[in-house]
């Protein structure tokens, strides 16, 4: 499990703060692969759910910091309905889509590199786009838009669209 929450502040951290033009974003490359081992290393499908629960949860959490602020400052609402939004608006749908990514990964594991290359970037790039159709779901924090500060990532979206670097 603290390879799962030590994934989600990777990822986190490889996006840019509000209000700073700095991002870590090489960080992106490497911040899933805690979430993968942990995944491989679950004993049981339960655990693999919950690890996948709380990397959802954590990340969705993380991106969203903002809408507390927003919610209570800017829109006047109380700290009990801006928590209420935060972990039924936020974190519980993310870690369900999460949930369901730990739960399709570990019944397609296979030890072959190709599923490392091919299988896991698709199943990733089908969660993400999940989280965009569905509605009432944020669709932020999408691995491609850590990406933005490169350029040649930024060229190669032109012909891929987003999904396509989080593919990568």
């Amino acid at each position: 499990m603290v390879y799962a929450i030590l994934s989600a502040v990777l990822y986190l951290i490889s996006f840019p703060l509000t209000g700073i033009d700095f991002s870590l974003w090489p960080i992106v490359f490497v911040g899933l692969v805690p979430l993968f081992v942990s995944l491989d290393r679950a004993g049981s499908m339960a655990a693999q759910c919950a690890r996948g629960a709380a990397w959802g949860a954590i990340m969705s959490l993380g991106m969203g910091y903002w809408l507390v602020y927003a919610m209570i400052w800017q829109y006047g609402t109380s700290v009990v309905t801006a928590v209420l939004f935060m972990i039924f608006g936020l974190a519980l749908p993310h870690a369900l889509i999460f949930t369901v990514f730990s739960l399709l990964y570990g019944l397609l594991r296979e030890t072959k590199p190709v599923f490392y290359l091919l299988s896991v970037p698709s199943l990733w790039v089908i969660m993400e786009y999940s989280r965009e159709i569905i509605p009432l779901l944020v669709p932020w924090g999408l691995a491609g838009y850590a990406l933005q500060p490169w350029n040649l990532f930024t060229q190669m979206a032109d012909c891929t669209g987003i999904y396509g670097l989080s593919f990568v």
